[in-house]
């Protein structure tokens, strides 16, 4: 049975009243996104994004594979090469202060203490290995005018092999995404999240057809009609994109989209929360 998809959206300012929104959202069974208004200032990411454009970081930005524009960072579930990427994910903490150096805001820290809060104050921290490698913390991308990503749910992601190590570390096999919108387009480029949880019976045709085509999406909607999560600039989004199918809609207008973000999920002990990307 398709269950509704419910959106809890509040005020930076009263994040403390929402302590066990974490925990809510992985259950799956209450709310599945939380959406924390004004958590960043505007003014702060503007400046990171005009950095980003200049190239004024060591993060090393790519040409994305799978959508028109570029990526800082890595993509955990398609890296053939995990020494590169343990090397420059140990970058990413300092290179995010840099990043923020003078803006009067401590991007991690500040992450990270509003995602303790949302989890009951269970420690939210960055996943490492065994042996102490560090994950990448996570990832910024900017997609172009006429991109669009497809319909896909990220649980489907801990079936590659890069996930396995970092399986080992977790309560199953269940994330959270949580997002910061840099830059928004002037059309499009919406994250619309369906109804419909890869697990579902109804979902067993879906998870076999062209994920590009119109015609399934067309058979998602009749199934579940769609909701979209519609974020500014400096909103912080969580929401339960392991289970969901979602995708983002093709852009419009001449402003690319710029996103933020990381993955959550419960540690195997269940006493923390371990980010990723």
């Amino acid at each position: 049975m398709v269950r509704p998809f419910r959106t809890v959206d509040i005020d930076a300012a009263d994040v403390g009243h929402h302590r066990d929104a974490l925990d809510v959202i992985m259950s799956g069974e209450s709310y599945s996104a939380l959406i924390v208004r004004n958590l960043f200032p505007v003014p702060v990411l503007a400046a990171v994004l005009e950095r980003l454009q200049r190239r004024e970081t060591a993060l090393i930005g790519r040409a994305s594979p799978y959508y028109s524009g570029q990526m800082f960072g890595r993509i955990l579930p398609h890296e053939h090469d995990m020494e590169g990427y343990f090397t420059e994910s140990a970058a990413f903490p300092e290179e995010s202060r840099a990043l923020f150096r003078g803006l009067g805001v401590d991007f991690t820290a500040h992450l990270e203490n509003v995602l303790t809060t949302l989890a009951g104050s269970k420690p939210v921290q960055l996943a490492h290995t065994p042996d102490g490698r560090l994950y990448q913390a996570f990832s910024i991308r900017e997609m172009l005018p006429g991109a669009f990503i497809d319909v896909h749910f990220e649980n489907e992601a801990f079936d590659a092999p890069p996930m396995q190590p970092l399986l080992a570390l977790l309560d199953g096999p269940q994330q959270l995404s949580a997002y910061l919108a840099l830059s928004v387009p002037d059309e499009g480029g919406e994250l619309t999240v369906y109804p419909l949880r890869g697990s579902d019976p109804e979902a067993a045709a879906i998870r076999t057809l062209d994920r590009t085509a119109e015609s399934t999406y067309a058979c998602i909607e009749a199934i579940a009609p769609p909701a979209v999560l519609n974020t500014a600039v400096g909103d912080l989004l969580v929401f339960d994109a392991g289970r969901h199918f979602h995708r983002v809609t093709r852009i419009g207008g001449q402003r690319a989209r710029w996103t933020m973000g990381s993955f959550l999920a419960l540690s195997r002990a269940r006493d923390r929360y371990l980010y990723f990307s």
